[in-house]
Parts: structure tokens; C-alpha cells; sequence
């Protein structure tokens, strides 16, 4: 049962590391890239930046907090048990 604890404190953790970095890339986007105005074609410059950031960020912030809840997890379980 103690596995069961530590694996979904890691679930959670990957969950909200990746959340993490899906918004904070979405806040860089949007406070650095502007489409001028008078353009008659779409500025998907910002859009192909963001999804290029998501892709490398939220796996590794999410694999980062991922092993930060496994590893509170784990010294939680110690101290109450010890």
C-alpha cells in the first residue's frame, strides 16, 4: 500500500509540473510575441513557439515534479512509521 501512495503522489506531481509549464510557456508567449498590426495573413509565430516550448517543458518540469512527490512522499511514510 505504501507503493500505491508514493506512485500517485508521482502521478499528481507529473500532472501539476506539466500544468506548470503549459502556463507559464502560455504567459512568455503571450508577453513576447505581438502580431503587428495590418497584417492580412495570421501571426502563428507565437503559436508554433508555444507548442514548441510545451513539448520540451512539460515533460521535463513534469518529470521534475513528478520525483519531488515521490520523494515527499516517501519521507513521509518514514517519519510516520519511524
Amino acid at each position: 500500500m505504501k507503493f500505491v501512495g508514493r506512485l500517485l503522489a508521482a502521478l499528481v506531481g507529473f500532472a501539476l509540473g506539466a500544468a506548470v509549464a503549459i502556463f507559464g510557456v502560455g504567459l512568455y508567449v503571450k508577453a513576447t510575441y505581438v502580431c503587428p498590426p495590418g497584417v492580412s495573413e495570421p501571426c502563428d509565430v507565437g503559436g508554433f513557439v508555444g507548442l514548441g516550448l510545451v513539448m520540451v517543458w512539460a515533460p521535463v518540469l513534469g518529470l521534475v515534479c513528478a520525483a519531488l512527490g515521490y520523494w515527499l512522499a516517501r519521507r513521509r511514510q518514514r517519519r510516520r512509521a519511524g
